[in-house]
């Protein structure tokens, strides 16, 4: 994961990965539309069941999230599922809010900010 050119704490996990985790995804400024890969990629997380912090996920860096609109994380993660309090089946007290809080630049209620993107780079 990249975030202005530096790379984020790699968060480890153990289990099987049933689905492709190569390739970069980012929301489109202004209306936090997912771009198509993302969101597939999301679903099949989310199908699997996978924690966002532990339980069988696949091995990844955390999502960064600012949709520019001045949304929580809990809002993305509507987009992607419809459940404010669940991201890839993860309550937050799963560790996901705190953990994205911690990395830089990232914290868990975004400011409005059309220039800033959401990134995820799984490899």
């Amino acid at each position: 994961m990249h975030i202005d050119g530096q790379r984020g704490p790699a968060v480890t996990r153990q289990g099987p990965v049933p689905f492709p985790l190569h390739h970069h995804a980012e929301v489109v400024h202004g209306n936090g539309t997912i771009a198509l890969q993302l969101e597939q990629e999301m679903t099949a997380a989310a199908s699997y069941g996978s924690d966002l912090l532990g339980g069988n996920a696949p091995q990844f860096d955390a999502v960064i999230a600012d949709i520019g609109n001045g949304c929580t994380l809990s809002g993305v993660c509507m987009a992607f599922s419809g459940q404010p309090t669940q991201v890839f089946g993860a309550a937050p007290s799963s560790g996901f809010w705190e953990h994205a809080a911690s990395l830089k630049r990232t914290e868990t209620t975004m400011p409005q900010d059309s220039r800033s993107k959401y990134w995820k780079d799984l490899e």
